[in-house]
């Protein structure tokens, strides 16, 4: 997610504003930031970030302390809301753009083959999706970029060119 949101931050963005902003970047932040047709800059996104992070890491808390009173088939059931989610984010803008699309699928055919192939599934789940993250989103960044032309000039977010 942060290398399709770093094609849309202002070319003069140094690096330590990059990791900064690469280490905000959550679902949500993804999801907003990419909808915006300027580019995007430091402010703007620091100021993104803020609030969902402090609320991402209260509700982390509240919901961990919260989650051991409710009964085992309660905890369960909402093991599948991430997935929900996930797709209630990812869709919307695969409909609209066909680079999304092609994105989403690749990481879907590149996540069956380490379960289905015998050497493949031998590597661990955290790692499976990592690897299908960046490989189909630096696939996705390199055939279709953001097009800068659109977005440079006078209408760009926190009034920068």
């Amino acid at each position: 997610m942060s290398v399709s949101v770093s094609q849309k931050l202002f070319g003069g963005i140094g690096g330590l504003n990059r990791m900064g902003i690469a280490f905000g970047i959550t679902d949500e932040i993804f999801a907003v930031s990419t909808t915006k047709p300027a580019q995007l800059g430091p402010k703007y996104m620091y100021g993104l970030m803020t609030i969902p992070y402090i609320g991402w890491a209260l509700g982390t808390l509240v919901g961990a302390a919260a989650g051991m009173l409710l009964p085992e088939s309660i905890r369960s059931a909402l093991g599948i809301a991430i997935y929900g989610m996930f797709i209630a984010i990812v869709v919307p803008p695969a409909k609209d753009n066909k680079a999304v699309l092609y994105v989403l699928l690749g990481a879907v055919l590149l996540s069956s083959c380490f379960k289905w192939f015998p050497v493949l599934n031998m590597v661990s789940n955290g790692f499976v999706i990592i690897i299908c993250a960046l490989v189909c989103a630096g696939l996705g960044a390199y055939f279709a970029p953001i097009d800068t032309d659109e977005t440079n000039g006078k209408d760009g977010i926190d009034g920068q060119p």
